[in-house]
Formats: C-alpha cells, sequence, structure tokens
C-alpha cells in the first residue's frame, strides 16, 4: 500500500511534482532537494516539468526495502542526473513521523482541502548524482536498482546505455547513508553522493559475440552503422541478463565480465556435533564480508523460518566486527577511492584452521585465523590464554588462490615477472625495488634472461602455526606463519590461467584466439610422488598425475579427497581417484531444463551428497553404489529450488518439486537443522530439504540408516517400486526389499541379482507360488519379446544353487496345480532335481504329463516333449 501510494503521487497530474497534497510529500521533497521549482499540490506545473513518465523511474527493492527514484535530464531541466533513495523500512517510516511539516498543511489549506491533518515528510536517505559521460539519460536507457550478483547487497548499482550501444555498470555505497534520518532539506545536501563507473562493456565486443547474444543482424552490421536503443529491461531472478530493444532487433547481454564474477561472501563454522535431523552440520554462527569489515554473526529464526526445517531468507544477530581489512595500497589512487569494494571469495581452508579472502579484482589474498576470529570479540589476558592476532599471510598480484591436501598448504598463481611489448623489447611488469645500477656496467644489459621470467608460475606455501610461548615476548603475535615451498614445475603448451584445490592440485590452461574468440584449455592434476615422504610438501615433491582433462569451469573434491566432479558446460563428470588410476563413473547435466545458459557457480559435496548451484537454481545429485566394482554407478539428480519454479505446484509423484525461491547466483555452505544454507547478496538463504526422497538420499549418504529408514513411512505404498528402485541405485537393496508395496516381480528381480535368499523364501510363503506364476503364467517372455525359461523355473534353479533343494521340491509339487502351465513347470523343476531326489523327480515327471483336469488333456498328448519323455526314457 505504501509504494502505490507514493507511486500515485509521483504520477499525479496537474502538479509540478505530484498530485493530491495529502501524499505528495515525498515528490515535494524531491523537488525542493534538487533545486526545483515546484508549488507542492497548488496545480501548476513546476520548473522542474515532472509528468505521468516519472512513475516509469520508481523502483522498490523488497530486500533491501529501499525505494528507487530517477531523475534525468532529459525530464528536469537539470544538468546532471540524480537517483533519490528512501529507506522504506517500518523503523525508518515511524522516524519520519516525528518530523512533520506545518509547511504542507498550510499549503493544503489554501488549496481548499478538506484534511485538517499535517502530512510528516520522509526525506530521502541518500541522493545519488550520477557521472557525467556520453549516457543518453533517457527515461528508458537507465535501470535504478540494478542487483547485479558481483557487487556486495549495500552497494547501488546503475545501468547506462550511451548512444552508440554501449553500456556501462554505474555503482555506489549506499549503505552508510540507508541509515541517515534527516528533519530538514538542508542536510539533505550533505548525503549526497557520487557514483562511479566500474564495468564498461562495449558495442564492439557484443558485436564480436553476437552469434551467442543477438537475436538480429548485428554481427554483420557495419562499423558506421547507427544503433538506437529504445529500450532497456532486465529481470530481477537474472540481473546479470538485460534485453536491449534496438533498431536491429532484440539484444540479449550478459553482463558476465570476468572481473564480475565473485563467489561466497558468508562462511560458516561447521561443527562435529550432529543434530536431531541426523545432519552433521554447523551451528548458527556465520561469518560475512561487508565492504572491508569482516562480521561475526548469528543466523536469527522469524515466524516464517522457526526450527527444524528453517526456510527462506535468515536474518542476524549479535553481529560483531572481528577483522577489517586493509586497502589495497598496491593499486591506483582512482581505484582505492571507488565508493565500493568488490566482495572477496572466502575460502575455508579443509583443516577449517584458516579463512582465506580472496579479492579478485584486487589480485590479492588474506588469510586469517578462524579461532582468533572467533575470539576477536571477547577481551582475552595472558591468564586466560594467548592472543592472537587474526592475519596470518597476506599478498598482492596473485591471480588464483586455491588450497591444496588437509595440512594447510596453499597453492598461488602469479603473472609473468616480465611481459613483452609490441617493439619487441622486455619490461617488468611489477618491480617494488629499483636496484642501484652503476654506469660501469655495461654487459648487464646483455645478460641473458630466464625464460621462465615470462610465463606464469605457481608457487606453494605452507602455514605452520607458532609457538604459544611467543605470547610472552609479544602480546599479540600471528598464530601461523608462512613458508616457501618451492615454484611448481608446470606441464602444458597453454599458459595457466585458474587454481582449483583439492586432495590433488588441479592447474587450468587455457588460450584464446582474439579473432574468432574460440578457446582451447587443458587442466592437468599434480600430487606427490608415490616415492616421497608423508610429510614433505616441497614443490619438487609434486609431480604431474593422471591424462590431461578438457578446461574445466569448476572442480571441486569429497571430503574423503576419493570422488571428485568436474563440471564442464553442463556437463557435470564425476570421477573415482583410486591412485594410479582415474576413473570416470556417471556423467549428469546441470541447472534446470528452462536454463538455456546454465553455467555453474558453486559446488560442494556433503556428507557424501554433490550440491551444485547455476545463475538461479540449487540442484543435489546422489551417487550410485561406490562399493561394488561389478555395477554401474548411477546417480540421481534433483532441483531443490529455481526461479523459474511453478507456484503452489501439486506433486503427487515421488519425485520432488523445486521450490520457487528468487535466488541470485547461489553458494552452497552446509547443512542447518535439516535445510541446505546458501549464500546469495541478499542474505543467507534455508533451502528446506524436508521432501521425503530428498532426506532419505541424504541420510543413507552420510551413513545414518536408521534414521533413513523411519522416512520410509511417508512415502506412500504406491510408490514404493520407485521407491526400492532409489535405494538400489543408491546401493541398498537390502532396505528395498523390506518395503511392504513391492510387488512380487520386484521381490523376485532384487532377490536373485543381489543374492538374497532367506528374503526370497520368506516372499514365497508370504504372497503364495499361485502369485509368482501369474507374472508370466509360465510363459516366461522376456523384455525383447523372445520366450525364455518362466520365472518360477528360475526361482527353482536359483535356490537349488544355493543349497535349498528341498524347497525347490516343493514348489514343484505345488506347481502342478495350476493347469497345463504349472505342470510344464514342474516337469522342468522335476529334471533339475533328477540328481537330488531320483524316484521323486521321476514321480513328478510322470505326474506332470500324465495328470489333467476335467477340461483339458494331459501334457502326454498335446506336448511333444512330454511324447518324448514317455516313449523314449520312462519305458526304458
Amino acid at each position: 500500500d505504501c509504494l502505490a501510494c507514493i507511486t500515485s503521487a509521483v504520477g499525479g497530474s496537474g502538479s509540478g511534482v505530484g498530485g493530491g497534497s495529502n501524499v505528495n510529500l515525498t515528490a515535494t521533497l524531491t523537488s525542493s532537494s534538487l533545486g526545483g521549482g515546484g508549488s507542492g499540490g497548488s496545480g501548476s506545473a513546476g520548473n522542474n516539468g515532472f509528468t505521468q513518465r516519472n512513475c516509469d523511474n520508481v523502483k522498490y527493492d523488497p530486500d533491501r526495502q529501499l525505494l528507487y527514484w530517477t531523475v534525468q535530464p532529459s525530464q528536469s531541466g537539470l544538468s546532471k542526473s540524480y537517483v533519490l533513495v528512501w529507506d522504506m523500512s517500518p523503523a525508518a517510516i515511524a522516524e519520519s513521523q516525528k518530523f512533520p511539516s506545518s509547511r504542507i498543511g498550510k499549503q493544503s489549506e489554501n488549496a481548499g482541502g478538506n484534511n485538517s491533518k499535517i502530512a510528516p515528510l520522509h526525506y530521502p536517505c541518500s541522493i545519488i548524482q550520477i557521472p557525467s559521460g556520453d549516457f543518453v539519460l533517457a527515461d528508458t536507457n537507465m535501470i535504478s536498482g540494478l542487483k547485479h550478483p558481483s557487487f556486495p547487497g549495500s552497494a547501488y548499482t546503475c545501468l547506462a546505455v550511451s548512444k552508440d550501444g554501449n553500456i556501462s555498470l554505474i555503482a555506489s555505497d549506499c549503505c552508510q547513508q540507508q541509515k541517515q534520518l534527516v528533519s530538514s532539506a538542508m542536510s539533505l545536501k550533505k548525503i549526497n553522493e557520487t557514483a562511479s563507473v566500474y564495468h564498461h562493456f562495449p558495442i564492439s565486443a557484443m558485436k564480436r559475440s553476437a552469434d551467442e547474444k543477438v537475436l538480429g543482424n548485428l554481427r554483420f552490421l557495419g562499423d558506421d552503422f547507427k544503433l538506437r536503443i529504445s529500450n532497456v529491461v532486465s529481470s530481477y531472478s537474472r540481473p546479470d541478463v538485460i534485453v536491449l530493444a534496438t533498431n536491429v532487433g532484440l539484444v540479449v547481454v550478459t553482463l558476465n565480465d570476468d572481473a564480475l564474477v565473485t563467489g561466497s561472501i558468508h562462511s560458516c563454522f561447521t561443527s562435529a556435533k550432529a543434530n536431531s535431523t541426523g545432519f552433521i552440520g554447523l551451528g548458527n554462527k556465520v561469518l560475512m564480508v561487508k565492504d572491508s569489515s569482516v562480521y561475526k554473526g548469528k543466523l536469527h529464526f522469524n515466524e516464517t523460518t522457526m526450527t527444524p526445517n528453517p526456510i527462506g531468507n535468515l536474518g542476524y544477530k549479535d553481529v560483531v566486527l572481528v577483522y577489517r581489512s586493509p586497502p589495497p595500497l598496491h593499486k591506483s589512487v582512482g581505484f582505492q577511492a571507488r565508493p565500493v569494494r568488490m566482495p572477496p571469495r572466502l575460502l575455508p581452508s579443509p583443516s577449517g584452521n584458516f579463512l582465506c579472502l580472496f579479492w579478485h579484482t584486487e589480485n590479492r589474498y588474506e588469510i586469517i585465523h578462524s579461532s582468533s576470529v572467533t575470539n576477536a570479540a571477547r577481551k582475552s589476558t595472558l591468564d586466560e590464554g594467548p592472543e592472537y592476532s587474526p592475519a596470518v599471510d597476506t599478498g598482492s598480484n596473485v591471480l588464483s588462490f586455491a588450497w591444496v591436501g588437509d595440512e594447510d598448504v596453499f597453492a598461488l598463481l602469479y603473472p609473468p615477472e616480465l611481459n613483452k611489448n609490441d617493439s619487441g623489447s622486455f619490461s617488468k611488469k611489477k618491480s617494488k625495488i629499483t636496484p642501484r645500477v652503476d654506469v660501469e656496467d655495461d654487459d648487464e644489459d646483455n645478460a641473458p634472461i630466464d625464460p621462465s621470467k615470462y610465463k606464469p608460475r605457481v608457487e606453494l606455501k605452507v602455514l605452520v602455526g607458532v609457538n604459544k610461548e611467543a605470547v610472552e615476548y609479544s602480546l599479540s603475535v600471528a598464530a601461523a606463519t608462512a613458508r616457501f615451498l618451492g615454484t611448481l614445475s608446470l606441464r602444458g603448451r597453454h599458459s595457466p590461467t585458474c587454481l582449483f584445490g583439492g586432495p590433488v592440485l588441479c592447474v587450468g590452461s587455457l588460450s584464446q584466439d582474439k579473432e574468432s574468440s574460440q578457446k582451447d584449455g587443458m587442466a592437468y592434476f599434480y600430487s606427490r610422488r608415490l616415492n616421497s615422504e608423508e610429510n614433505d610438501s616441497r614443490a619438487s615433491s609434486f609431480t604431474s598425475v593422471g591424462p590431461p582433462l578438457p578446461y574445466p569451469d569448476l572442480v571441486v573434491w569429497d571430503d574423503d579427497g576419493k570422488i571428485c566432479a568436474l563440471i564442464v558446460g553442463r556437463r557435470i563428470a564425476i570421477y573415482l581417484s583410486d591412485p594410479p588410476n582415474f576413473t570416470l563413473l556417471s556423467t549428469t547435466y546441470l541447472g534446470t531444463a528452462t536454463e538455456s545458459d546454465a553455467k555453474v557457480q558453486s559446488a560442494k559435496f556433503l556428507h557424501g551428497v554433490l550440491y551444485c548451484t547455476t545463475q538461479t537454481s540449487v540442484q543435489c545429485i546422489f551417487l550410485g553404489d561406490l562399493e561394488n566394482d561389478d555395477v554401474v554407478c548411477e546417480v540421481d539428480s534433483y532441483v531443490l529450488a529455481s526461479a523459474d519454479a511453478p507456484l503452489n505446484m501439486v506433486n503427487s509423484s515421488i519425485q520432488p518439486h523445486a521450490q520457487p525461491i528468487p535466488l541470485i547466483r547461489p553458494s552452497i555452505l552446509d547443512y542447518l537443522h535439516g535445510s541446505l544454507l546458501v549464500s546469495t547478496i541478499t542474505g543467507v538463504h534455508a533451502i528446506s530439504l524436508s521432501y521425503p526422497l530428498i532426506r532419505i538420499g541424504a541420510l543413507l549418504a552420510s551413513g545414518h540408516y536408521t534414521r533413513a529408514q523411519r522416512w520410509f513411512d511417508t512415502i506412500r505404498t504406491c510408490h514404493h517400486e520407485a521407491l526400492a528402485n532409489f535405494l538400489d541405485r543408491r546401493g541398498f537393496p537390502e532396505m528395498a526389499v523390506e518395503l511392504p508395496g513391492l510387488s512380487p516381480q520386484t521381490l523376485v528381480d532384487f532377490s536373485l541379482r543381489y543374492g538374497l535368499t532367506e528374503r526370497l523364501m520368506n516372499a514365497i510363503e508370504q504372497y503364495g507360488l499361485k502369485n509368482f506364476h501369474m507374472i508370466d503364467m509360465g510363459r516366461g517372455v522376456n523384455g525383447d519379446g523372445s520366450s525364455s525359461q518362466s520365472i518360477l523355473v528360475c526361482i527353482g534353479a536359483y535356490l537349488l544353487s544355493q543349497g535349498k533343494d528341498s524347497f525347490v521340491l516343493h514348489m514343484a509339487n505345488v506347481c502342478l496345480t495350476f493347469g497345463e502351465s504349472g505342470r510344464k513347470d514342474a516337469f522342468t523343476l522335476a529334471t533339475l532335481l533328477i540328481g537330488y531326489y531320483p524316484s521323486d523327480a521321476r514321480e513328478l515327471i510322470i505326474r506332470s504329463i500324465t495328470e489333467h483336469s476335467p477340461n483339458s488333456r494331459p501334457l502326454v498328448e498335446t506336448w511333444p516333449v512330454a511324447m518324448y519323455i514317455r516313449n523314449q526314457l520312462l519305458q526304458s
């Protein structure tokens, strides 16, 4: 209701800034703040010339409870563009009631209004000035309040399109101004902020990739062609994709520059205790990064996210500042002056002792000690224990970071020390120290240069804990120190571009043709030599292992270091690492069927289950039977949440349906009270795992078999066949055959394939041989339509191999009562029993070919096999 009221005020007719006098106070404030000449509710047009079209520039952000209004020169006659931001939270609106405006009340009386109440003024919390440039600041060429996933949640982001079709992302920090409440229009001038251009997407780059981005002929247009933009739109669920309506068609642009890609901005503290749901997950503590500060807080559950199985966006409480990252002094002054600092990737070490803040846009990393961070809010003395500084190591000019193994070893990818410029001369890419050069040393210029200095290098380091006695000499010391282990010897014809951590280090090498934009790359794995010592982590002890694989988008490992998931495009390949073998187990697809450009954002193994995320969806992948080498590892993939999922979907099958949650590039965190936590720019979201099939698969993968069996009762009997097949693919046929809703045919199939003899005999006694005979009526039809032995004959042959000859003899006698088809089964079983019970088997054969019902003839008269047996064998 509040949003509708404000929109009505902005779009009212007959006023310089709005319509009715009782709701136009926000628009009146806008006019006075920008220096316009609007007359409030007098009905005459002001100097700013606002029209009905202004309401198209009003946007509301429900996640941050912010209202944006973009005012452009083409509308207001101003020289610059502004964006006014209002805090529409209940607390801010209640605070605005303290500042009533008697001036507005007086104007209402002069206008003849009947409302004698004094309307309060709700001032903006921030006024952002758009930087001047070659932008065409028309109504349709700007998108205000764009929530791009690469920017932090505290940033205000705007997208502007120039006359030539060039796209720019503009950002400003509105977090601090959002909390400021002003009581007069004069104080608004103190909170004006100027935004900065962060990224630029030229039209030339769009033309080169027009075969994938454009529905039109943009790729084949000449350089002299003038592109005209008539409209720009974006989606809430995919803010990184915009659609331009141009004079050549629809242009679909993905704002997916390499510098914009970011990972999780939250990290959780793991716990070794199992909760009531059976999941070994984290507590309710979380680390978050805002600008340059690292905060520790607890996840807050409100009425809609009550435990167990919390759902939705989780809040925070008891938030405490635990670490402040220093500014990027190695960057230029202009870079440091940016109002918004791009969030880092949070990369926890496998041991859980350290956390890396990798500032990918700054090419800088920081490693902090987890225990020191958790205890930073509490004051500690020497009597209570040593006090450590959170930061243990830092570095700049780093292209990629990865943890290796579980001994706090990490790898760093550095660019070449020297580069070759266009003129053919060589120069240093970065030099911190300028050495003293003597005039007499003329031969130094002709000295040979190491060729390795022109290639990127990968260095290994290890974090070594300090001695606690060092606290006696310093009140605050680092919890660990980094020790250099050497430079890795790389293979491949392409330069390394990225690192993927795990028990085995993966180095990706990629090359791209500038003219055709075609990419060619491979991935190589590096591990310790077999003859190296167990604690030898030197780079010289590492060597390339296994075959090269296609260049991946992401590589992740499970907790045991045996299962590796390699994701390339939309294909997820799962490998089993059993040195010296590296075996492909299975493959599956990434994302949903509605995602045409699905790209992996994060992937993580949680207690045997692989969770993957795309731009808008979260899926889980259950692995097959890994213990049995004789069976194929079959995987099951289910979408847990998606922005494209239908609302109020009624699911009548065992297959779980996706939850309709508008997630923006989620990243997997951990379990919490039976839910899956994901990190987004709007906070931490909890995705429920209470669907029976998902809960059963997760509990089986984590080893909680008894708890998983309790969930069998929540699935209807008519779905037990599908559940049995699911359990079979997971490697638990013993649990599958105990389901009460299984058919006799399924019981026979499972028992014969997995040697469940006792369960098969119990099933025969439970259902009776008559029900098993009715499955195929003795015809024994294969799946391809060809005839074979009946199911009772197959059961009898299997039981004979298991030493159950007396039970088979009983089956043969019972089969004589099933008509002609049953007597044929009895005849076949009797021939198998000749070696066990010669006399009894001979009697069974005679009875099966001579006995008959009153309405039928004996087999000896109709069946050629029976005729031969009587004439040739029985008479001998």
